[in-house]
């Protein structure tokens, strides 16, 4: 990364110089330095925030070139507005502003390639590659092989040696117990020779639950070494993938979920929401006047629906839409909207075509009800039969729900007419649930309007 920052700031001075200095043969303001130092500081926390070098052999890298953009243009934006909250926007050479944003976004385009086949090229002699010694026994030894074979083809890690433990079970006969022991030993003291000849960084020990002496004695031994011993612990079905140990003092845990948004996320993301709903409110309030004139018109009936739906933490908020129907259900049965349904006012219709009756949610964003990005909340009738229906429906409630999401960016919205949507719409909510970023919701807010004249509503 300080290679690419480097790059940065020298193509921002050398096009200073290029451009203003010989080019208009002008003398640059000294508040450039203040907006390059401001992008610098933005870029940096952004592509540590993404893991932007992190994950630079990830599948599907080329997705990753949307969410650098997004980068760029938070920090270029933002430095533009502190320089015209400072009122000396005026005096900034549009030329060289856009000019360096190029080169920037071409500068870490570029860099991340080059990186990325460096890199490979590395792991292909046989560099960079984390020696792993994997030792156990059972299903739990099985697995973790399995998993790091894995991991081995695509290239950072290398395995250098598998040991199989012998079980401490119930011998089957006399003196099987010993024989045991005696092959414990051996093993232990093979891969004490091995770590001694060999360049081996970290040992993985992996044992069934039951065999707790077994462990023990395994990492007792394993202290002697300087090397990174890591446990695999068999919880059975239970999933640890994305388990991290956590310590509060001198206690340790293994963390098997985390909080989906940390506290300065909720607070970006706060500000995030409370800027756009204004934003949002000012630039439609003209339109939401004459929606609510044609509604009146149109039928009887309230200007504004009140649906009570699940949000943050299964709490029961009431979700404010511009009413389309002929009818207000709000109970125990509620029926869903259909292509052709009769409910549907001439007006509603044209509302539900485009989203517009949603424009009162931005309302329960600013109350603090919703968020402008999360998952769609569902009536409370659908939201019970669903979570009967999927086991980890009710997860999406982790988040507060949004007026647009990840799931309706990729075309998932409307009317769900078998189980197999709603599944597909669940497992796109804890994607974005687990890979919150401020540059994710950034994305889902340029796309909606694309992905919703798209896939709009028939009804």
């Amino acid at each position: 990364m300080a290679i690419d920052i480097a790059l940065v700031v020298a193509a921002a001075f050398s096009i200073k110089y290029l451009y203003i200095s010989i080019y208009l043969e002008a003398e640059a303001p000294s508040f450039h330095a203040s907006c390059i130092f401001i992008v610098v500081i933005s870029l940096y926390f952004g592509l540590r925030r993404q893991n932007y070098y992190e994950d630079i052999l990830r599948p599907g890298i080329w997705r990753g070139y949307f969410s650098l953009f997004l980068i760029v243009a938070f920090a270029f934006g933002l430095s533009l507005f502190v320089l015209f909250a400072v009122k000396e926007s005026a005096q900034l050479s549009r030329g060289w502003f856009s000019s360096w944003l190029i080169a920037t976004y071409a500068i870490l385009l570029v860099t991340r390639v080059g990186w990325r086949s460096a890199y490979m090229r590395l792991l292909q002699r046989g560099y960079l590659r984390t020696a792993v010694i994997i030792v156990g026994s059972g299903e739990p030894l099985q697995n973790a092989v399995a998993r790091l074979r894995r991991e081995e083809r695509l290239g950072p890690v290398s395995i250098a040696g598998v040991y199989t433990l012998c079980p401490s079970v119930a011998p089957a006969r006399e003196g099987s117990a010993c024989d045991c022991t005696a092959h414990l030993d051996r093993c232990l003291q093979q891969i004490v020779t091995q770590c001694q000849n060999t360049f081996v960084s970290d040992v993985i020990v992996a044992v069934p639950a039951s065999e707790k002496d077994v462990l023990c004695k395994a990492v007792e031994h394993l202290r002697l070494l300087p090397v990174n011993v890591n446990i695999v612990p068999d919880f059975g079905a239970l999933d640890l993938s994305m388990g991290q140990v956590r310590h509060y003092g001198q206690f340790g845990a293994i963390g098997v979920q985390r909080i989906p948004i940390s506290e300065w996320g909720v607070f970006v993301k706060k500000i995030e929401d409370i800027v756009i709903a204004l934003i949002a409110l000012l630039l439609f309030a003209p339109a939401m006047v004459l929606i609510a004139i044609a509604i009146k018109l149109d039928s009887p009936g309230p200007v504004i629906f009140r649906q009570r739906r699940h949000g943050f933490n299964n709490k029961v908020i009431h979700v404010l839409k511009f009413r389309t129907m002929t009818v207000l259900e709000d109970g125990k049965q509620v029926v869903q909207a259909s292509k052709s349904d009769g409910r549907v006012t001439r007006v509603g219709r044209l509302l539900r075509r485009t989203s517009l009756d949603e424009l009162p949610q931005f309302l329960n964003v600013l109350k603090g009800d919703m968020s402008v990005v999360g998952p769609r909340p569902h009536a409370l009738a659908h939201n019970d039969y669903y979570s009967r229906l999927l086991a980890n429906y009710a997860t999406r409630h982790r988040v507060k729900p949004g007026i647009t999401g990840w799931a309706q960016i990729n075309g998932f919205r409307g009317e769900v007419l078998k189980p197999s949507q709603m599944e597909h719409r669940v497992r796109l909510d804890l994607e974005y649930i687990e890979n919150w970023a401020i540059w994710l919701d950034i994305k889902i807010i340029l796309m909606t309007p694309v992905y919703g004249f798209i896939s709009r509503k028939a009804y």
